[in-house]
């Protein structure tokens, strides 16, 4: 009896610690950097923080870029369709989707701006992959 209800508790204790686990949001790195919006920021605090990691496919996300093909930099345009590649358990290949950049890799620019005390990077569209990190993180 003793032990029906020892593995009773286990169980249970598991299953809350599985449930909070699920409910920490997901944050993206990508060369020293944090991804938060369409850029690059250096600092953990200013990352912007996601639901869920995304699964591999084609998909609709937050970043867009030019769909005429005008503009290698991303973060203003009509097009925000990607397709996500796995390239390991939490990292991913981003590739955009639609428009003339088709097949271009999303990744960090050498390109920078100052935002107020800080510098943040820009991110462009390339022929070379750059991988993006998805990771959990604690609230």
């Amino acid at each position: 009896m003793f032990v029906r209800y020892v593995l009773a508790v286990a169980c249970v204790v598991l299953a809350c610690a599985t449930g909070a686990r699920a409910q920490q949001p997901y944050e993206c790195s990508i060369g020293g950097g944090y991804l938060s919006g369409a850029v690059l920021v250096s600092q953990a605090k200013l990352a912007q923080q996601f639901r869920d990691r995304p699964d591999e496919g084609v998909r609709r996300w937050h970043v867009r870029y030019d769909l005429k093909g005008v503009n290698v930099i991303v973060g203003e345009g009509d097009a925000n369709l990607w397709e996500f590649i796995a390239a390991g358990p939490e990292d991913y290949y981003i590739r955009a989707a639609e428009g003339k950049w088709k097949g271009y890799y999303l990744r960090s620019s050498d390109r920078a701006i100052k935002n107020g005390g800080s510098v943040v990077h820009l991110l462009e569209l390339s022929t070379e992959k750059e991988k993006f990190s998805f990771f959990q993180v604690a609230k």
